[in-house]
């Protein structure tokens, strides 16, 4: 709903310019079987098929929609960019998730979560977006991934580094 009302004010005030970064990069726009289902059966059977079927988180949908707010937006003629980094990581967030991790760590936690994800800098996500912004960059989505990495091997590197014991019991879902 915010973006909808964002895109609109934009629109109507004419601002001409928007920059959107998503809080996932692992929304449903990189689905093309989502876009496909919205065209051929409109959104109330768009969301019911997606919720039902894919089971697909309601924060994936609400990006998903959030997103399309941006994209109608350009359509209307506002300019500007989206930017999807994977998991963000660096300094200046102390109860994020890595913040909460590292601390787990300190409290020497013998499991990690199975699984992996891609991983970018904060600061590196920072130099793009300005770097997008000077180069005047209009109606384009990128996506901003630097390495992936199981969560496994990123903990033992958080180990390694304050000198504490590695994780060695993988968390079941079921847990």
């Amino acid at each position: 709903m915010l973006n909808k009302f964002i895109v609109n004010f934009c629109t109507l005030f004419n601002l001409g310019f928007i920059k959107f970064m998503p809080g996932t990069f692992g929304s449903l726009v990189s689905l093309p079987i989502g876009y496909i289902i919205l065209k051929l059966f409109g959104f109330w059977i768009f969301i019911l098929i997606i919720t039902l079927l894919l089971t697909i988180s309601y924060y994936a949908i609400s990006k998903y929609l959030a997103e399309m707010e941006v994209w109608r937006g350009f359509s209307e003629g506002l300019n500007g960019f989206i930017v999807n980094p994977s998991l963000i990581i660096g300094p200046g967030d102390d109860n994020g998730l890595f913040a909460t991790m590292i601390k787990k760590l300190g409290n020497k936690t013998m499991f990690y979560p199975k699984g992996s994800s891609g991983f970018v800098d904060v600061r590196d996500v920072a130099k793009i977006v300005l770097k997008l912004a000077k180069l005047n960059v209009t109606n384009e989505r990128y996506i901003i991934n630097a390495y992936n990495m199981s969560f496994k091997k990123l903990l033992h590197i958080f180990a390694k580094k304050m000198n504490t014991t590695k994780p060695s019991i993988p968390i079941n879902k079921s847990v």
